[in-house]
């Protein structure tokens, strides 16, 4: 039996009460869409992790999420960065997904919300 979540993959931010209503109110709404897939957040940024820690926020970062997700027997993943824009913070994610894609049966990834000259169209009409 296949057991799927959803990652939301986050740069992050050291303070609390923009991650309460950008990427937890994100992760609530995912929950509340798919009751049925488990949704684990993860943040990108090593040097936000280092000051959300010293802030005694409760964080994990993308490879220790890959890992509580092998511990509770998730097989196939859907990855979703929260980035605007593709760049280094994405490609950072990118190889560290890379390096857990043969403990996974399946491995997704969402592209960030401006990915295409469509995109880019949209948002400014």
């Amino acid at each position: 039996m296949n057991k799927r979540a959803i990652l939301i993959a986050s740069v992050g931010t050291s303070r609390a009460e923009a991650l309460e209503v950008t990427t937890y109110k994100l992760k609530q709404e995912i929950q509340e869409q798919f009751p049925d897939v488990s949704c684990y957040v993860g943040f990108s940024s090593r040097s936000i992790l280092m000051k959300m820690k010293e802030k005694g926020m409760e964080c994990c970062g993308i490879l220790e999420v890959l890992e509580r997700m092998l511990e509770d027997g998730i097989n196939e993943i859907v990855i979703q960065p929260t980035n605007l824009l593709g760049g280094l913070e994405l490609s950072s994610l990118e190889q560290q997904i890379d390096t857990y894609k043969k403990s996974f049966d399946k491995i997704s990834m969402g592209n960030p919300l401006l990915s295409s000259k469509e995109d880019y169209i949209r948002t400014l009409q």
